[in-house]
């Protein structure tokens, strides 16, 4: 498991929009993984409910996922700024984890 790949982190788990929002006002982290896929609330509004909370809107987010969802390498959506190559796919960020943690850290 990631925990206990990297025990230095401490690791929130959300399995829809909603969840994840909720877990993040008692718990505020450092990045965000973020599906942009996600049922309840998607994951753009998840972003959009993060940039309206002071204490969540300077939080990184890595956005992943499985569905081509933007179509040009640079694109804008609202006020978020897309930059990409080819996009991630979720497994792929996974094994960036050791950047990740270093950029946290």
């Amino acid at each position: 498991s990631l925990e206990n790949r990297y025990p230095s982190l401490v690791i929130r788990r959300a399995y829809d929009g909603q969840q994840a929002c909720e877990i993040m006002k008692t718990s505020i982290p450092d990045l965000v993984l973020l599906d942009l896929v996600m049922p309840t609330m998607s994951g753009f509004e998840v972003i959009a409910a993060m940039k309206d909370d002071p204490k969540l809107e300077h939080i990184p987010i890595i956005l992943l996922t499985a569905t081509k969802y933007i179509d040009s390498d640079d694109e804008t959506r609202g006020e978020l700024r897309i930059h990409h190559d080819g996009g991630l796919k979720p497994m792929e960020v996974l094994k960036l984890l050791n950047m990740i943690t270093q950029a946290v850290s």
